[in-house]
């Protein structure tokens, strides 16, 4: 801190003199960290507060400089110096060669009040979905990659559905749901579809609106609640046949079919089967040799 505006010692003063509340007594937490965190940021730079209005964004968990870099586009030289400065006056941690947010309300401040431009956080959506993308193509060596990063991702794709940025919620949601899919995670599947859903219903997306009400049938299916699952098919199928979007149709026929399956009613599903099939000839789909087996 000493190389700063304010010295270790004054700042001590300044501690000394305010009325602040001790932290370790539950609510006072609230009212006391907002002060301290209001005066430690007009001691530093303006890209170190920016820096900061970043790590609102992202989840509370370790990040790479370099995330800065690309929210902020700026070098990583710079990054690093404005980090520096939010770990000289402890707003930050680098317990290896990543940063971290050293309180949980320190984190909440940054996110209701160093509220980054849109362009950072579309930055980082569009990284991430890269991201995403490239890790899925090399296969599941590169999962554990994946993992590591999973919770900024989410963070991230919340942060895009607060701000309205619906494309990129929409993008991000059909990035990131397949990964969530393969290992398991169920619940986060659900969470981030219904965010996808309602990012395309913000933004009249009807194509992307039926797609994420079927991917969410599919998730309820995979946790074995078929009825739900149905209950969302049902709506993706009267979107499809809305706007002309015979894949879809089909996709949800055969959908309907296993889950009606599941519930032992197989009438019912077989005459689902069929309606899947045949649109799938119409539509000459490879999903059609698929169904006849």
């Amino acid at each position: 801190m000493a190389h700063k505006r304010q010295l270790g010692c004054e700042y001590l003063t300044w501690l000394e003199k305010t009325p602040l509340e001790a932290l370790h007594q539950g609510e006072r937490e609230h009212r006391s960290i907002p002060l301290l965190m209001e005066h430690s940021l007009k001691q530093v730079s303006d890209p170190a507060r920016a820096c900061l209005g970043v790590t609102g964004i992202l989840a509370l968990q370790p990040f790479e400089a370099e995330i800065m870099d690309i929210a902020l586009e700026i070098s990583a030289d710079d990054a690093n110096r404005s980090l520096g400065e939010l770990v000289d006056f402890g707003l930050l941690i680098r317990p290896d060669t990543r940063y971290q947010i050293t309180h949980a309300l320190a984190h909440t401040y940054a996110r209701a009040w160093l509220t980054s431009p849109d362009s950072a956080l579309t930055r980082l959506a569009e990284y991430y979905e890269d991201f995403i993308r490239e890790q899925m193509q090399r296969g599941q060596t590169r999962y554990a990659l994946l993992d590591s990063q999973r919770d900024h991702i989410l963070a991230v794709r919340s942060a895009c559905n607060r701000a309205g940025l619906w494309e990129a919620a929409r993008t991000i949601t059909w990035a990131i749901e397949e990964y969530l899919d393969l290992q398991g995670h169920g619940t986060e599947r659900v969470a981030v579809v219904k965010a996808g859903l309602e990012a395309s219903r913000s933004d009249e997306a009807r194509y992307d609106e039926a797609s994420f009400l079927n991917l969410l049938g599919l998730a309820y299916a995979r946790l074995g609640e078929p009825r739900k699952a149905i209950e969302h098919y049902e709506q993706a199928l009267k979107i499809s046949r809305e706007i002309g979007y015979r894949r879809g149709e089909a996709n949800t026929h055969w959908n309907m079919s296993l889950a009606q399956d599941s519930l032992g009613k197989r009438s019912d599903a077989v005459g689902l089967a069929k309606e899947a099939l045949a649109i799938y000839e119409q539509i000459e789909s490879l999903y059609a040799g698929r169904v006849r087996q």
